[in-house]
C-alpha cells in the first residue's frame, strides 16, 4: 500500500470541488424548490416563465422528478401528449393539481430536512479528508443515505466523470475521470504497487486508457460519498473489481492511500526456500511482512496485506527477487554504497546507480511512478544492504 503524495491530492482535490460544487449546488436547489412545492400545492406561482426556466432545471432533472414523483398516467402522457417533460411540470405547479403527485406532504417535508443538512456540508463532502468523511459510515449515517439512496445518486452524479463529453461536470474545461487521475500523477496502483495505471491521452488529446476508480466507501452504502474527492482512489482493476469490489473498509481497520502507506515501519521480506534461490538462479520464495517498529497501525497494516492478497499476488513475480539476488552477487554488494565504489557507477548518486542495477525508484516519494518499487526496495533491506 502506498501513500499517494498528499500535495499533489490537495491541488486536485480543490479543483475537483470547484468543477463540480455549482451543479451539485444547483440540483441541490432545484430538489429544495420541487419539494416546497409539492408542500404546497395550492402556494401562486407568478407565471412569468416556464418552471424549467424559472429553476433552471436540466432535462434529466425534469426526467427524475418525472419518474419518481408522478403517477404512472402522467409519466405516460408526458411521453405521448406533452412536448416536453418541462410541460408536466409546469401544468403541475402553475395549475395545482395535486392528483399527478405520488409524494405526501410528509415525505416532502422530510426531503427538504435532508436536503438542507446537505447543503450546508456540500464543501466537506465533495473534497474533505478521509478522516472527516468517516462520519458518514456510520450505522446511523448509512440508514439515513440508504432512505434517501435514490435522492443522493441523483445529487452527486458519479457518472457524470466517466463521460468524455461537455457533459462532464465543469464550465471553463471539462472535468472527468480522465483529468482527475492525470492531476494525481499516480502511475501504480496503490493498493497493489504492482499494476501500472497510466492516464494516457494521444498527440491530439483524445484519451486512451485511465485508471479504476475504486469508492474505499463503497458507494452503494454510502451514496452521498459517490463524489467524494478523497474517496476516489486510482486502482487497477485487479484491486478495484476482482478484490474489493463493494467491500467496506474501515478507516481505523485498514490503510487508506491518501492517509498512509506501509513505509516506513513495514516491509516485505522474500524468504528462500531453496539453496538455488538464495543464489538468484531460481524463483521459489514465501513473502513475509516484517515490522521494523511496532506501531498503532500494525492492525491496519496486517488486515490490507491480507485482504488485497499481496504474497498470493507477489508469488507469481518470483523472477523479480532472484535478479536482485543475481545483482547482489554481481556486483559484490555488502551495503548499498558499494554500487559509488564500482568503477561503472563512479560520479553517479545513489539513486542513479540504485535506479540503473535495480530498474526501480530508491525514494518512497516515486514508489507510485514504478511496479514493484516497494518490493524491490524491502528486499534489498531484508538483504542488509542498507
Amino acid at each position: 500500500m502506498i501513500l499517494i503524495n498528499p500535495i499533489t491530492a490537495q491541488k486536485a482535490a480543490s479543483e475537483h470541488y470547484m468543477s463540480c460544487i455549482d451543479e451539485v449546488a444547483n440540483r441541490i436547489a432545484i430538489a429544495i424548490k420541487f419539494y416546497e412545492l409539492a408542500v404546497d400545492l395550492n402556494k401562486k406561482v407568478k407565471k412569468i416563465n416556464s418552471f424549467t426556466q424559472t429553476f433552471n432545471v436540466s432535462p434529466s432533472s425534469m426526467d427524475y422528478f418525472i419518474k419518481n414523483y408522478f403517477k404512472p398516467k402522467y409519466r405516460k402522457k408526458s411521453k405521448t401528449q406533452v412536448e416536453t417533460a418541462g410541460n408536466i411540470l409546469n401544468s403541475l405547479f402553475f395549475q395545482g393539481n395535486r392528483d399527478m403527485l405520488n409524494i405526501t406532504k410528509y415525505e416532502a417535508k422530510e426531503k427538504i430536512t435532508y436536503l438542507n443538512s446537505i447543503n450546508i456540508k456540500t464543501e466537506l463532502i465533495l473534497k474533505g479528508l478521509p478522516n472527516e468523511l468517516v462520519s458518514y459510515t456510520s450505522e446511523e449515517s448509512k440508514k439515513e443515505q440508504q432512505k434517501f439512496k435514490k435522492l443522493l445518486e441523483f445529487i452527486f452524479q458519479y457518472e457524470k466523470l466517466g463521460r468524455e463529453s461537455g457533459k462532464a461536470f465543469g464550465k471553463d474545461k471539462i472535468w472527468n475521470t480522465y483529468e482527475l487521475t492525470r492531476k494525481l500523477g499516480v502511475k501504480v496502483c496503490p493498493y497493489c504497487n504492482k499494476n501500472w495505471i497510466n492516464t494516457v491521452f494521444d498527440k491530439n488529446k483524445g484519451k486512451v486508457t485511465n485508471p479504476q476508480l475504486d469508492h474505499f466507501f463503497p458507494q452503494s452504502e454510502f451514496p452521498i460519498l459517490r463524489l467524494s474527492f478523497y474517496n476516489l482512489i486510482p486502482s487497477c482493476e485487479s484491486c478495484n473489481s476482482r478484490i474489493k469490489g463493494e467491500s467496506f473498509l474501515q478507516l481505523n481497520k485498514y490503510i487508506h492511500p491518501h492517509c498512509e502507506g506501509f513505509d516506513p515501519e513495514y516491509y516485505f521480506n522474500p524468504i528462500p526456500l531453496d539453496s538455488k534461490s538464495s543464489q538468484g538462479v531460481s524463483e521459489n520464495y514465501q513473502i513475509l511482512l516484517e515490522v521494523k517498529d511496532s506501531s498503532e497501525k500494525f492492525e491496519k497494516v496486517l488486515n490490507s496485506f491480507n485482504f488485497f492478497k499481496i504474497e498470493n499476488i507477489y508469488k507469481p513475480h518470483g523472477d523479480i527477487i532472484s535478479e536482485i539476488y543475481f545483482k547482489r552477487t554481481k556486483y559484490g554488494l555488502t551495503r548499498i554504497e558499494d554500487l559509488l565504489n564500482n568503477e561503472m557507477f563512479k560520479e553517479m548518486s545513489i539513486q542513479e546507480s540504485y535506479q540503473i542495477v535495480f530498474s526501480n525508484y530508491f525514494d518512497e516519494k516515486d514508489f507510485n511512478s514504478r511496479p514493484f518499487s516497494k518490493l524491490t526496495k524491502d528486499i534489498l533491506r531484508s538483504l542488509g544492504l542498507f
